[in-house]
């Protein structure tokens, strides 16, 4: 648990320009400008990088697991592990969800998109 203190601050920074950037894109009608386009994508791209890590280190622990010889000893871990797992796909799910909806209702339907900003979008 005190390894996750230092991350809390940085995390709810995250969040908190992730929040500013949704507004400023749903609230403001007019093109966002190139330093506000890369905050948009930075602020999701962090976000989705912790949670994509994760990942990887708990579906690892989970392979590492199943192959032990004797998995009915296991069980209750798996379930843990498992459960966790589940926890963080569900929180990536909605963050590309939310990125998703935000650049289909929101950033592509406007007509005067440049073609530049059109491709950013879309790569994210």
């Amino acid at each position: 648990m005190v390894y996750h203190v230092p991350v809390i601050p940085l995390i709810a920074s995250l969040l908190e320009m992730a929040a500013w950037m949704k507004d400023r894109v749903q609230l403001c009608a007019d093109e966002l400008n190139l330093e506000e386009r890369n905050l948009l994508s930075v602020a999701y791209k962090n976000l989705a990088g912790p949670l994509r890590g994760a990942w990887r280190i708990v579906s690892s622990i989970h392979q590492k697991e199943e192959s032990k010889t004797n998995p009915a000893a296991n069980h209750a871990r798996m379930k843990l592990i498992g459960d966790y797992r589940k926890r963080i796909e569900g929180e990536m799910g909605a963050l590309f969800e939310e990125v998703l909806d935000l650049m289909d209702s929101d950033v592509l339907p406007r007509p005067a998109l440049p073609a530049e900003s059109r491709v950013f979008y879309m790569k994210m």
